[in-house]
C-alpha cells in the first residue's frame, strides 16, 4: 500500500499519513493530493517537527505554545509562536517554585537569597509600621482607654498636646481634651490633666521607639544570616 505524507500548506510542517489512492485511469499509479509527499519525514524529537522543504523534510525547532519562564526575574514570558525558533539562553521551561529563586545551569531552582533578604525586609517594614500605627492603651484616665496613632495627624496631635501638657506641668487646674476611645468602644474627647496627657504621650513615644528598635535588631540579624548564606535563619527573621 502506498503511503503519502500531509504537511500544513503554509507551516508546511508533517500533519499525517494517509493511504494514497490509486489513479482511476493508470493502473498500480497513485495520487498525491496538494501539499503530500510519498517522502517519508524523519522522527520529530522533542521540541521538534518536522518541515518539507524544498522537496525533503527538513527537523526544525517547534517551541511553540511551550511555557517559559526567565531564569533571573521568574516571570513568564512570551511564549514563541513560530516554528524554527528556540528560546534564547535566558530563559528556561521549567516552572520556579516562587517569585524567590533563581535558575542555576546545574542545580536548576535554587533560592535567591538577595530576592528573599528584600522580600523580609519589606515584611519588617509592613509590620513596625503596623505596629506603630495601631494604636496605645493606657489607663491614665483610671480605665484603659485607646489612644490613635493610625495616621500622621493623630501622631502629630499626640505629640503636640503632649509638648504642651509638659509646658504646662506647673499650671494648677491646667487640662486638655484628648480624644480616646474607651473599654466599650466609645470615642470621645475626654479631659486629661497635664501629668495625664505627659504619660500618655510617652507612652506613646517608647512605644514608637520600641518597635523602630526591634526592626533594626531584626534587620542586623537578617543581615548577618544573609552573609552567611543561611536560608533557614533568614526565613526565621520574623516580627
Amino acid at each position: 500500500m502506498q503511503k503519502v505524507y500531509n504537511y500544513h500548506q503554509i507551516t508546511k510542517e508533517f500533519i499525517s499519513e494517509t493511504a494514497a489512492k490509486e489513479s482511476p485511469l493508470e493502473p498500480d499509479i497513485f495520487l498525491v493530493p496538494a501539499n503530500a509527499t510519498t517522502i517519508d519525514p524523519p522522527l520529530a524529537g522533542d521540541k521538534e517537527v518536522a518541515v518539507f522543504t524544498d522537496g525533503t523534510w527538513l527537523l526544525q525547532p517547534n517551541w511553540r505554545g511551550v511555557d517559559l519562564w526567565d531564569k533571573s526575574t521568574c516571570q513568564k514570558v512570551e511564549s514563541i509562536t513560530k516554528i524554527g525558533v528556540s528560546p534564547v539562553s535566558t530563559v528556561i521551561d521549567q516552572a520556579p517554585p516562587d517569585d524567590l529563586s533563581i535558575w542555576d545551569d546545574d542545580l536548576g531552582w535554587k533560592p535567591d537569597l538577595s530576592k528573599l533578604k528584600g522580600k523580609i525586609i519589606t515584611d519588617l517594614k509592613v509590620a513596625c509600621d503596623a505596629n506603630c500605627r495601631g494604636g496605645l492603651e493606657s489607663s491614665q484616665l483610671g480605665t484603659p482607654h485607646t489612644y490613635e496613632t493610625t495616621t500622621d495627624r493623630d501622631q502629630a496631635n499626640l505629640n503636640a498636646l503632649t509638648s504642651a501638657a509638659l509646658k504646662n506641668m506647673a499650671t494648677a487646674g491646667w487640662t486638655q481634651n484628648m480624644t480616646c476611645i474607651d473599654a466599650a468602644g466609645i470615642k470621645a474627647r475626654r479631659s486629661h490633666t497635664a501629668a495625664q496627657l505627659a504619660e500618655v504621650g510617652e507612652g506613646a513615644q517608647l512605644m514608637i521607639s520600641g518597635n523602630i528598635d526591634k526592626f533594626w535588631n531584626l534587620l542586623a540579624d537578617l543581615e548577618t544570616a544573609y552573609l552567611a548564606g543561611n536560608q533557614t535563619a533568614m526565613l526565621a527573621v520574623i516580627w
